[in-house]
């Protein structure tokens, strides 16, 4: 697999989705979108709109910030709840 630097919209969207772990199919479902939709948001094709955004953010534990912008002031990827470090 290649690895794609985070340099644009289409990048970052693309890392975020693989890093948690979901296929193109699952998200272009739970988005209500065709496969062939995702595939060209992540080619940079065509840029999706930013209510998709925003659902790809909530989706992948991603800020909107960081997927339209590249930083939002937060550590790369934040862990999922339930694995936070013990706090003393």
């Amino acid at each position: 697999m290649a690895t794609l630097t985070a340099t644009t919209l289409a990048h970052r969207m693309t890392r975020a989705r693989l890093f948690v772990g979901i296929e193109q199919q699952e998200i272009a479902e739970l988005l209500g979108k065709n496969r062939s939709t995702i595939s060209a948001w992540e080619r940079g094709l065509n840029e999706p709109p930013i209510s998709a955004v925003a659902q790809w953010a909530q989706l992948t534990g991603r800020s909107i910030d960081w997927l339209v912008w590249g930083d939002d002031g937060r550590p790369e990827y934040v862990r999922p709840e339930g694995f936070e470090p013990p706090t003393y």
